[in-house]
């Protein structure tokens, strides 16, 4: 038996939840978003509130700091979770 761990070396998978990936059905609803400039839209369904911090810093979803305008509303229902009703509009940005 050795005394070293094994190394495995392999590309990490693509993040299964919404993110960053090319997919992700909130990139794909800011990316509708841009053909509607100063529209303001809400998400159909409940997100973490972290997700808007993300999208208003750009550091997520494929999308540039100061791209969108966000607003956040608490989802009372669910008590304890941390989720809210998430509002974009497309302002513009550098592209």
């Amino acid at each position: 038996m050795s005394d070293t761990p094994d190394l495995i070396f392999e590309e990490p998978p693509t993040r299964a939840h919404g993110g960053g990936g090319t997919y992700s059905p909130i990139r794909l609803w800011l990316n509708a978003l841009r053909d509607h400039p100063g529209q303001w839209a809400k998400y159909p369904e409940t997100v973490h509130a972290s997700t808007r911090t993300f999208i208003s810093q750009g550091t997520s979803y494929g999308v540039s700091e100061g791209e969108f305008e966000v607003r956040g509303r608490m989802d009372k229902s669910n008590p304890g979770k941390v989720r809210i009703h998430l509002y974009a509009r497309f302002i513009g940005g550098e592209s």
